[in-house]
């Protein structure tokens, strides 16, 4: 039996992506996930939060000290696609 994934994209006629935030909110998310990083990486969210919006996070962990390279988003829970 189908999914409701497989359905819903076998009946549709089209997909919407937002992926910059402009149909739909996600600045409250955003702050979440930047806020669960600087913890993990021992960072003062509040600085890290100043720097974020609109920039690429692999822009974002690749100018921190701490870091020498970005992490594989696999490496902290995200995918690759």
């Amino acid at each position: 039996e189908d999914s409701v994934l497989e359905q819903l994209l076998t009946s549709a006629d089209g997909v919407l992506f937002d992926l910059d935030g402009v149909l739909l909110d996600s600045s409250e998310a955003v702050h979440r996930h930047w806020e669960a990083f600087a913890s993990w990486q021992g960072i003062d969210p509040s600085s890290l939060l100043s720097d974020v919006h609109g920039r690429r996070a692999a822009d974002v962990i690749g100018g921190l000290p701490i870091c020498s390279r970005p992490p594989s988003p696999r490496r902290f829970g995200g995918t690759t696609s």
